[in-house]
């Protein structure tokens, strides 16, 4: 497959696809015009080819963050319902000790006035 020195190496110079997709009433397609069609088809072919494995490898990384995600969303689910509870066990043991020290101080107070 011809190649223009100022393409890069994965595209098709434009001095081919000139050739091949010429104008009507051009001229005859010759054996070389057959053989750089089929050049170019060939490569639309493989960059087709790359593309899909591309979009199915984007689609798997995709597939594994939803999971992922999903799996954090019920682990942060779980820790966070650990933290409510052991917050309102801390929560019922500070009023616990808050109601004995109020009646420790009255039952002191009572004590020293008798």
């Amino acid at each position: 497959m011809a190649r223009c020195s100022k393409c890069k190496p994965e595209y098709v110079s434009r001095i081919t696809f000139y050739r091949i997709f010429r104008p009507p009433g051009c001229g005859t397609a010759t054996g070389r015009d057959i053989h750089d069609l089929k050049g170019v088809l060939d490569y639309l072919q493989n960059r087709n080819s790359d593309r899909f494995h591309s979009l199915a490898n984007q689609l798997t990384y995709v597939k594994k963050l939803a999971d992922t995600t999903s799996l954090n969303t019920e682990s942060i689910t779980n820790l966070s319902s650990i933290v409510i509870n052991s917050i309102l066990q801390l929560h019922d043991k500070y009023q616990q000790i808050t109601r004995d020290l109020f009646w420790f101080n009255l039952t002191n107070f009572g004590q020293s006035t008798t």
